[in-house]
């Protein structure tokens, strides 16, 4: 399988830590293609499952906004511990 570079912007202190360290680098290399590869399947699923949907983007937000209403209701009624 044919690879492609891609960069990406880090946090100082964490690109620092991957520059200085050859180990540290193939470890993130292997760790951050890995939960590429994934989040990029999940994605195509779910991109070719809604391919076909009807719903409009109003529909979704109030769908959104009736699911987080009923999680509100439920975590409220909850007794403290």
């Amino acid at each position: 399988m044919a690879k492609t570079k891609v960069e990406l912007e880090l946090p100082g202190d964490l690109a620092l830590l991957i520059e200085r360290d050859p180990l540290v680098r193939r470890a993130a290399e292997r760790l951050l293609e890995k939960e590429l590869v994934a989040k990029l399947r999940t994605l195509a699923v779910a991109d070719m499952l809604l391919s076909r949907s009807e719903l409009t983007e109003e529909d979704i937000e109030r769908l959104d906004m009736k699911i987080k209403r009923g999680v509100v209701e439920r975590l409220s009624e909850r007794k403290p511990w």
